[in-house]
């Protein structure tokens, strides 16, 4: 049986993601899309979230090996994003 596991991840609600980055752009913007592929196992295991994260406007990517390597590649970009844009980066 193969079963996919989907995650989502709300950074609106997150204290270090400001409303301001998400203001500008609409809902379903290509500037806020990231593609997540994780590795086989990932996340059994609370020790264990690896995988590969793409950019899709920017085609940034990274290896990650844990939760926090994953969010902090997504602000990172968003942060970058908008700082580009002339915008207020936190």
């Amino acid at each position: 049986m193969n079963t996919k596991k989907h995650a989502v991840m709300n950074l609106t609600r997150r204290a270090d993601a400001p409303a301001q980055w998400l203001e500008s752009e609409p809902a379903l913007s290509p500037h806020l899309a990231f593609v997540v592929q994780f590795r086989v196992g990932s996340g059994t295991e609370a020790e264990y979230f690896a995988g590969r994260v793409e950019h899709m406007v920017s085609g940034r990517e990274a290896r990650f090996h844990t939760r926090q390597e994953l969010l902090a590649f997504v602000l990172r970009v968003l942060q970058e994003g908008q700082a580009s844009k002339g915008g207020d980066a936190p």
